[in-house]
């Protein structure tokens, strides 16, 4: 069956989304092409020709976690080179988290427990703050 130019007109606007140049390349009139191509965006029957192309087209660009590592598993197994098939195995080695990175955290500041502070220490903390620093009221009041 035939192409309808709606039906045309809506698989050319899902390419870049360009009413005006999906009408010229649907065979609309250079010269009409903006206000055709807006007017058949109003049409329920273009409207859904849209949704149904950009439904296909999103489906047949998922990708997902089952894909990614399918193809990481058939690179690892079957990789023409060494390098490929080590690389492979070491993001789905990643992706399990087989290998855990260590870190060290050092402390730069005090952290003098709150309850350590007398009321008179945590007042003239109060008082030493420069301006625009406000401190925690509920704790400087009791």
């Amino acid at each position: 069956m035939p192409q309808t130019k709606r039906q045309t007109f809506a698989r050319e606007f899902v390419i870049d989304r360009n009413a005006t140049q999906a009408a010229v390349r649907s065979g609309y009139s250079v010269r009409t092409a903006k206000q055709q191509g807006s007017r058949l965006l109003t049409k329920v029957d273009v409207q859904e020709e849209i949704s149904l192309l950009e439904a296909a087209q999103q489906e047949a660009d998922h990708v997902d976690r089952s894909f990614v590592l399918a193809g990481l598993r058939d690179l690892a197994l079957n990789a023409s080179t060494e390098s490929n098939r080590v690389r492979s195995y070491e993001l789905l080695g990643k992706y399990l988290r087989m290998f855990v990175e260590q870190t060290e955290t050092t402390v730069t500041h005090d952290v003098t427990p709150l309850a350590e502070f007398s009321i008179e220490d945590l007042r003239a903390l109060r008082a030493s703050q420069k301006p625009g620093v406000e401190a925690d009221a509920r704790i400087l009041e009791n």
